[in-house]
């Protein structure tokens, strides 16, 4: 009778280590894993520390994109800082409303190749600050160069 309980408690052991096996697949943590998880896709990732002018503030970003080329010819063209919110601005924005195609919605018709996507991975903000906003400026540019296999037409200084 002893062998039988024995062998009992092995095969339950057994059996709770292969649910422990199936269960170990990583649940994505964040929006790109996500999006790879969703689309059957790596995405090619490059994590930038963003600091702000004072050096108290910053952001791990995380900039990623399908297309290797895409995510390159990005960080090549564009400069991207942050800086510090205290407060929520209660004015109204007034002016021309982007383009279906120019924000993040559903509605953008751009292959997704051609897609850049950002999420913060860490933030370190000084005391007082509510959050952060994140600055994009073309970079000064000078020689053409045109990518047909994506058809984008840059300039790199």
């Amino acid at each position: 009778m002893a062998a039988l309980c024995v062998a009992g408690a092995s095969l339950l052991t057994a059996c709770q280590k292969e649910d422990k096996a199936v269960n170990l697949e990583k649940e994505p943590q964040t929006v790109i894993e996500l999006m790879e998880k969703e689309e059957g896709k790596t995405f090619f990732k490059k994590d930038l520390v963003l600091k702000d002018a004072s050096g108290q503030n910053e952001v791990v970003l995380r900039v990623a994109s399908q297309s290797e080329e895409v995510l390159n010819n990005y960080l090549t063209i564009h400069n991207l800082t942050i800086s510090p919110v205290f407060k929520l601005s209660t004015e109204t924005v007034t002016g021309q409303q982007p383009k279906p195609d120019q924000t993040t919605g559903v509605e953008s018709k751009k292959k997704p190749d051609a897609l850049i996507v950002t999420e913060a991975i860490s933030r370190k903000l000084q005391a007082g600050a509510i959050g952060y906003s994140l600055n994009v400026e073309v970079n000064n540019l000078k020689l053409l160069e045109v990518s047909t296999s994506i058809g984008i037409v840059y300039i790199i200084s």
